[in-house]
């Protein structure tokens, strides 16, 4: 998963280790038939397709060491670049996934990472970093915004009281739902509410 010039040195090494231990012509071509195994096999276990590499077998006999290790190399930065596409994807779907466990259950007051993650079936710390690689902020951080802004919203439709507001955003603290709220927008709920008023 490292850049493409971190995997060009690494298939070089690769190369140049293996002419180092003076193989046999049989014994090489067993040498790369294992890597293209293990290559396919990892493709495998990370769910990507390697079609262009339906036959990889029959391309070794006919390569000589360059062209093999040019082949290898295209192959490795193929699947690189694929297997990072997919985590992104994946990566994506789970913020997005997290995004409406949100919306569905910021009422309740227990409420937590580690609920999403179980749900989702990810780690907690896998979970984090690509939540915040992908949204700019951490869990917590967006679900608090989240129930603070829709706080707010209850605040300017309707006529309940800050402590049923609070309750109904996940707080069971009225005076840390005051603390929260103003915390987000410089002012008590009851005075941004009469701010709204007289707007």
């Amino acid at each position: 998963m490292g850049d493409d010039a971190s995997l060009r040195e690494a298939v070089e090494e690769y190369f140049s280790r293996l002419s180092d231990h003076f193989l046999s012509l049989g014994q090489y071509r067993t040498e790369l038939t294992g890597l293209v195994t293990a290559i396919l096999q990892f493709a495998r276990k990370n769910q990507i397709r390697m079609d262009e590499v339906a036959d990889p077998y029959s391309n070794i006999t006919g390569m000589d060491r360059a062209a093999f290790e040019d082949w290898i190399l295209s192959v490795c930065l193929d699947l690189q670049h694929r297997l990072a596409a997919a985590r992104t994807s994946s990566g994506v779907s789970y913020v997005d996934s997290a995004r409406s466990i949100v919306m569905q259950n910021y009422q309740d007051p227990d409420l937590s990472i580690g609920d999403v993650c179980k749900s989702l079936g990810v780690s907690e710390s896998y979970f984090s970093g690509v939540f915040k690689k992908t949204t700019g902020e951490s869990f917590v951080s967006y679900l608090t915004r989240i129930r603070m802004e829709i706080a707010a919203q209850l605040l300017t439709e309707t006529t309940d009281k800050s402590y049923v507001i609070g309750k109904k955003v996940g707080f069971l603290d009225a005076n840390y739902f005051s603390y929260v709220f103003k915390k987000q927008y410089g002012v008590s709920p009851s005075r941004y509410r009469k701010k709204e008023e007289d707007k």
